[in-house]
């Protein structure tokens, strides 16, 4: 995926193209987070959940910039 790949997505488009993306993410995080019978699972599950937080928190700041800036 390149910067100008993005570029060809209309707003509408990204913002669907990244909550996707995030969904899929959360989703595999939950149910490695639950898988009770595979350590090794679970363990990968909590990495992805620190990805889903770290995209959730990147968007809290992003969202917080701009309105300082206003």
């Amino acid at each position: 995926m390149s910067e100008e790949e993005l570029d060809q997505l209309d707003k509408s488009e990204l913002v669907d193209f990244i909550y996707d993306y995030w969904s899929q993410l959360k989703t595999q995080a939950e149910n490695g987070m639950n898988d009770k019978d595979n350590y090794m699972m679970a363990d990968f599950g909590r990495v992805k959940m620190t990805e889903v937080n770290k995209l959730r928190n990147m968007l809290h700041h992003k969202l917080n910039q701009n309105k300082d800036d206003e």
